[in-house]
C-alpha cells in the first residue's frame, strides 16, 4: 500500500560553499512518446511555421525565404531586412545541396 503525501519541490543546493541558496529545481525529466508516429503530420503549429510548400524546385528558395522571414518577424518582433535573411539563407543553400527541403530548413 502506498501512502499518499503532499509532494514537495526538489530542494537543489547550488554551490553551497560559495553562494548558498536553496531553490526548487527539477531533479529529472522523462519524455514518453510519440507512440506510433505517422510522419510529421499537419498540425496547426506546423502550418504556422510552414506558411508555404514549394510545388517545384524553382519555388523552394522563395518559399524558404518566406518561411524564414515570417518566423523571424515573430521572433524579433520587428520587420525583417535582407541582412537578417543572409545567414539563414546561406546555411539553407549549403545544406539543401545534400538534404531535403524540410531538412535544410531545420539546419538553418
Amino acid at each position: 500500500m502506498l501512502l499518499e503525501s503532499e509532494r514537495q519541490p526538489y530542494q537543489a543546493h547550488f554551490n553551497m560553499d560559495r553562494h548558498p541558496r536553496i531553490q526548487p529545481a527539477l531533479y529529472s525529466v522523462t519524455v514518453n512518446g510519440p507512440f506510433n508516429p505517422k510522419g510529421s503530420g499537419d498540425s496547426p503549429s506546423r502550418q504556422r511555421i510552414f506558411v508555404c510548400t514549394p510545388a517545384k524546385p524553382a519555388d523552394e528558395e522563395p518559399c524558404a525565404r518566406r518561411i524564414f522571414s515570417t518566423t523571424m518577424k515573430r521572433a524579433y518582433r520587428r520587420p525583417i531586412t535582407e541582412t537578417d535573411l543572409q545567414a539563414p539563407l546561406r546555411l539553407y543553400r549549403d545544406t539543401r545541396k545534400e538534404e531535403s527541403f524540410e531538412a535544410a530548413l531545420r539546419w538553418a
